[in-house]
């Protein structure tokens, strides 16, 4: 009698149990979705402001060309300056904003599947002549190290993996910036350098969802290029691809290594920036 009473007591609870999982996976599913809704909206306001931010910009040189003097131009040559210090402050927030939105898409990842990878942003890594190196975001796991280059655009994006620039076109205007696959690979070297030979290297490229990859294309298998929608897929890739290389004591390790090297001063920060700035023939390049 017993055993019959603790059977059907067991049956409940499997019962109960697998009804609240399922409970919870749905939940999971929304918040995940209201997640995805919410950073599309933000995208898109964000992108409200980078066309309104064009215009203002585009107003306020046609004012200069048609209202100043020989005088007024030495004033125009310093509020331009000024102005542009103001556009690449813009600019370092919405790359802030993409770095953020794979930061949480990886910690929604961590949750999702219950892995225990590592997250940290802004990595700045030595390089043998005293400049620095810097990571996006860096995702520390028993795979290897996935690092991720963030490229916060609007527009369409055209690229291949073998050319030194690529293209974004926004309203009939095209710009180019720096092949960010060969960004990242430069990355991945300083990465190598500081965490060792033995630690496998993954190279995410990670796009606005306010553009579209008109024509992207990469011939290294250890190399994607996605928007932010498609990292959770991605990851999945390369999950079941890559064998298990690093353990929990070397995640840890590497971990409080790479840690210690997102806490630098704000000079370091601005000679990494200034050094970009001296190395880019005149193309966008993006931190």
């Amino acid at each position: 009698m017993a055993k019959r009473l603790f059977d059907i007591l067991t049956d409940k609870a499997d019962k109960i149990f697998n009804k609240l999982s399922d409970k919870a996976d749905k939940l999971s599913v929304r918040a995940n979705k209201i997640f995805d809704v919410l950073s599309d909206k933000a995208d898109k306001f964000l992108g409200i402001l980078d066309n309104l931010d064009n215009a203002i910009d585009n107003e306020f040189n046609k004012f200069f060309d048609n209202n100043v003097s020989e005088k007024g131009k030495q004033d125009k040559a310093i509020n331009k300056k000024s102005k542009q210090r103001e556009v690449l402050t813009y600019e370092e927030r919405i790359g802030k904003w993409g770095e953020y939105l794979i930061e949480e898409k990886l910690r929604y990842i961590n949750k999702k599947i219950g892995e225990k990878g590592k997250i940290l942003r802004n990595v700045y890594l030595p390089k043998y002549n005293g400049e620095t190196s810097e990571i996006d975001v860096a995702y520390i796991t028993q795979k290897g190290i996935f690092v991720f280059e963030s490229k916060n655009y609007s527009g369409w994006i055209f690229g291949n993996e073998r050319n030194e620039h690529w293209t974004v076109t926004l309203f009939n205007e095209k710009n180019q910036f720096y092949n960010p696959v060969m960004q990242n690979r430069t990355h991945l070297k300083w990465m190598k350098e500081f965490v060792g030979e033995d630690i496998p290297l993954f190279s995410i490229i990670v796009f606005s969802e306010r553009c579209e990859l008109k024509k992207v294309t990469t011939y290294s298998d250890d190399v994607k290029v996605i928007k932010v929608g498609s990292i959770l897929e991605t990851l999945r890739d390369f999950w079941s691809d890559s064998p298990d290389m690093v353990s929990d004591e070397r995640i840890e390790e590497l971990y409080a290594r790479l840690k210690e090297r997102t806490n630098v001063d704000r000079a370091t920060k601005e000679a990494h920036v200034e050094n970009i700035r001296k190395n880019t023939k005149g193309a966008t390049y993006e931190r």
